[in-house]
């Protein structure tokens, strides 16, 4: 992942808000410092930034000077950097995991297989014998490609929301008029 300090590879969004509201939910009454995100607003900034991987340097607000109050500016700053951190932290756990589960998922499948082998290679036929055969094999197949799919291809859309994150989460936000 590229660095977010490197200013070659960082730039600035700018948006035109006519209040603070358009940030966040229109069915969250509760005060800006703990409001969620709009996710019209998520929308648009995921649309602003999938076209490039580099960072987002700052984000920029321009609001009618009439509207504009430094103190409610300051627990919006706070919400919006704490709200794209903590979806960060988020996603990156939810990518972690899937990843732990699809290695677990894959080494189970190949422990399941082996036995299915190992089960094979005993002597005679007998029912149970060919009942544990039957059950492993299947079983061994079905977690080796979940497992597989879990780590590379079910994690794609966690790893791009991730991606995505990370490119906002160290953004300054500021905060200007026209």
């Amino acid at each position: 992942m590229k660095k977010a300090d490197d200013s070659s590879l960082s730039r600035d969004l700018n948006f035109w808000i006519d209040s603070y509201d358009d940030l966040f939910s229109d069915f969250d009454s509760r005060p800006y410092s703990g409001r969620a995100i709009s996710d019209d607003f998520i929308s648009e900034l995921n649309k602003l930034t999938e076209e490039k991987d580099d960072f987002i340097k700052t984000i920029i607000f321009q609001v009618p000077a009439k509207v504009r109050d430094e103190k409610t500016e300051a627990i919006i700053k706070d919400r919006l950097t704490n709200g794209l951190l903590n979806q960060y932290i988020r996603f990156s756990k939810e990518l972690n995991s899937s990843r732990r589960n699809g290695i677990l998922m894959t080494v189970l499948g190949i422990v399941a297989m082996m036995l299915a082998v190992f089960i094979t290679s005993l002597g005679e036929n007998s029912l149970l014998k060919n009942s544990l055969k039957i059950l492993f094999e299947p079983a061994g197949w079905f977690l080796i490609w979940t497992g597989l799919d879990k780590m590379y291809i079910g994690g794609k859309p966690l790893k791009r929301k991730r991606d995505f994150y990370a490119r906002l989460e160290k953004s300054k936000i500021e905060f200007i008029s026209d």
